[in-house]
């Protein structure tokens, strides 16, 4: 059966979506992390983290060769650090709250 090219692109960034959400999940310091947006509050989150895991992703995936040894390790670094990156550029900042519900 011939798979679409739709289907190929999603079949290779499947894996590396599910290392950015298990990363993005990991507890942080004992506490929960949320996202906060003071500079755009009518922003959408759930559009922009599609967004930036998307962009993420593909930045990884073009920039580390399939032959590195280390690619699997390499790219969820890349793909965290790009994450992070463009969400701040969109104006959302982490807050990590403790189990008391202090905000960090």
């Amino acid at each position: 059966m011939a798979h679409t090219h739709r289907e190929v692109a999603m079949s290779k960034l499947r894996g590396p979506l599910l290392a950015i959400v298990i990363l993005c999940s990991l507890p942080g310091c004992g506490g929960v992390t949320h996202y906060e947006n003071r500079v755009h509050p009518q922003r959408d989150l759930e559009k922009d983290k599609y967004e930036c895991t998307t962009d993420a992703v593909s930045k990884a995936h073009a920039e580390v060769p399939y032959n590195d040894p280390e690619v699997s390790s390499k790219r969820a670094m890349l793909e965290q650090n790009e994450f992070t990156l463009c969400m701040r550029s969109r104006g959302w900042t982490e807050v990590k709250e403790r189990k008391g519900g202090a905000a960090s």
